[in-house]
């Protein structure tokens, strides 16, 4: 499923929406860290502080979907997406192209 249809959850009877999204997609709760200089600081959301934690929680997150119609020049089609999208950036080798397309 590529689009989350909310009328799927029930909130009234998981407690709350947070829970309701972990059940549905096993989400398990992890830890971030950061290496800053020799300090390993851990910078999990549970960790960060309240004005961190307002702007994780009120950022927007894009997301596109791109559905090619031929499956054989899969690769080829998405390997010029991602090129198109990094033009303004530093020139990456083709195996970082490689990384950056998600196979699916």
């Amino acid at each position: 499923m590529s689009v989350f249809d909310y009328q799927e959850i029930d909130v009234d009877t998981a407690g709350n929406f947070v829970a309701v999204l972990e059940k549905k997609y096993e989400i398990v709760p992890s830890d971030f860290y950061m290496q800053i200089g020799k300090d390993k600081c851990d910078i999990s959301y549970k960790n960060l502080p309240v004005e961190s934690r307002r702007k994780v929680d009120y950022l927007s997150i894009s997301v596109v979907e791109i559905k090619i119609s031929d499956l054989e020049k899969k690769d080829e089609i998405l390997h010029k997406i991602f090129t198109n999208l990094n033009n303004g950036g530093k020139r990456l080798s083709d195996q970082e192209l490689r990384n950056g397309i998600k196979r699916v």
